[in-house]
């Protein structure tokens, strides 16, 4: 068991090292909701990186009226569904709270999943039930390989997102004959900023490494580069912006971001290893532009 843990800890200790030499001196825009920030922050810090906070997203209550309608009667109905997924960990804290406010406990006998380790994580710790996610990739692509979605026809299944998410895993579900249905347990909304902070982020503090951990976030940073001058637009396109997945990462080109890099998902260590491998690069091209010339 101690060898276990011992052969578990070197690929930590590694990627550890590896973040204190290549981050020292980075300076990396953070650009997922402020509530979300801090342990980034902090661990990023800790790595000598320098951070520079830009909030493009909140995360806000659902919206009101018939949709509000909706999401009540599904809540009062959640023991009739056989299989409950989270999508983020925005998903789990807000579907948590949604949940307390009609069922005194956790209802038994649902099979819970998430989508990464980290919101399955969160999730067993707020519910108090088992939480599978995918073994190899935290994506609804992964997901769906989890032998929990080989026989489900006919089962009701209730995707916990915000509103207006990606549609394929319900998509996906729904060809395999469940009965899906969302429970849209958030929004997110664009924060709006005045120009000087605009510059101060993304001009004066000079930025080395993007972040943008969504397409909706990287759509709110694509924006806010539009509005610079020419020059500083074109300088923060050539950076390398680190992004959730491969669909983002494709997003992100087809928006103009010349170098982005998909971290293998969503959480920090994935995030902190992209980043990683971003500066490396960055570093390694910066010397050998550098080396002197053979005459």
């Amino acid at each position: 068991m101690a060898e276990k843990r011992e052969q578990q800890a070197q690929p930590q200790a590694k990627l550890a090292s590896e973040a204190q030499q290549a981050l020292s001196g980075q300076r990396v825009l953070i650009t997922r909701p402020a509530h979300q920030q801090p342990p980034l922050i902090t661990g990023l810090q800790v790595r000598g990186a320098k951070t520079i906070s830009l909030p493009l997203l909140a995360i806000t209550a659902p919206s009101r009226g018939d949709q509000a309608d909706v999401l009540r009667r599904q809540l009062l109905a959640l023991d009739s569904y056989e299989l409950l997924v989270f999508i983020s960990s925005n998903a789990v804290r807000e579907g948590c709270k949604a949940i307390d406010d009609y069922w005194p406990q956790f209802p038994v006998g649902l099979d819970l999943l998430a989508i990464g380790p980290s919101t399955a994580a969160l999730a067993e710790e707020l519910t108090g039930q088992r939480v599978r996610s995918a073994a190899g990739g935290m994506t609804s692509e992964d997901l769906l390989e989890l032998d929990s979605f080989t026989n489900i026809e006919g089962q009701r299944i209730g995707i916990f997102r915000g509103e207006g998410g990606r549609d394929f895993l319900a998509q996906q579900l729904r060809k395999r004959g469940a009965q899906v249905d969302y429970f849209d347990v958030y929004r997110r909304v664009e924060l709006n900023y005045e120009d000087t902070q605009v510059r101060e982020a993304l001009i004066e503090s000079e930025p080395t490494l993007l972040t943008a951990m969504s397409g909706q976030t990287l759509q709110a940073l694509r924006i806010l580069i539009d509005q610079l001058s020419e020059p500083h637009a074109d300088k923060l396109l050539t950076l390398p912006v680190i992004v959730s997945s491969q669909r983002v990462r494709d997003l992100a080109a087809e928006m103009g971001f010349e170098n982005p890099i998909a971290a293998p998902g969503a959480d920090f260590d994935s995030l902190l290893q992209a980043l990683v491998a971003a500066a490396a690069k960055e570093s390694l091209i910066e010397a050998v532009s550098k080396a002197p010339r053979p005459e």
